[in-house]
């Protein structure tokens, strides 16, 4: 939907539903997701049926996370799609985590921003999956990172098993 990221031209829904069916024919058994917002997937004027999933990315200058995370999950559930969110741990934090971040200007998460934000993304059903990404050793060999991720992956254990797969 952003003509920004594809030469001055939005890609339609009818083109991204055809990119699902063809991913959908060469990979039978794998999750169709979109890297997209879904408000923008539930206004399609017709049900999807191919893709899976919308994938949303958190960065704290988005504003309040809890809040954040239900307009998306209402979204996806109103499309028929999962969530998969998504945090930038090296670039999404706010200045209150006192860690630069690895790009100039930004923050990396704190571990308590990362637990904090990370327990609200798990709570909606509609969530299918939880990824951090911008892997760095450093960040994640952090004591503090360490027994975030560890309270996240346990509260993702106990999280309602919500499939990425909707559709067969």
């Amino acid at each position: 939907q952003d003509p920004a990221s594809w030469g001055g031209r939005p890609i339609s829904y009818e083109t991204l539903e055809e990119m699902a069916r063809y991913s959908r024919q060469l990979w039978p058994g794998l999750p169709t997701i979109v890297k997209a917002p879904p408000s923008w997937l539930a206004a399609k004027p017709t049900p999807w049926q191919y893709l899976d999933a919308s994938s949303v990315v958190y960065y704290g200058s988005t504003g309040d996370a809890g809040a954040w995370v239900g307009r998306q999950a209402r979204a996806a559930g109103n499309a028929g799609l999962g969530l998969l969110v998504g945090i930038n741990v090296l670039n999404g934090g706010t200045s209150g985590s006192g860690l630069p971040g690895a790009t100039p200007g930004t923050f990396a998460v704190s571990a308590s921003q990362l637990e904090s934000w990370g327990s609200l993304f798990l709570a909606p059903s509609q969530v299918c999956g939880l990824v951090m990404f911008r892997y760095d050793s450093a960040y994640f060999a952090r004591r503090d990172v360490k027994g975030a991720v560890a309270t996240l992956a346990e509260q993702a254990r106990t999280h309602v098993n919500t499939s990425c797969r909707l559709r067969s």
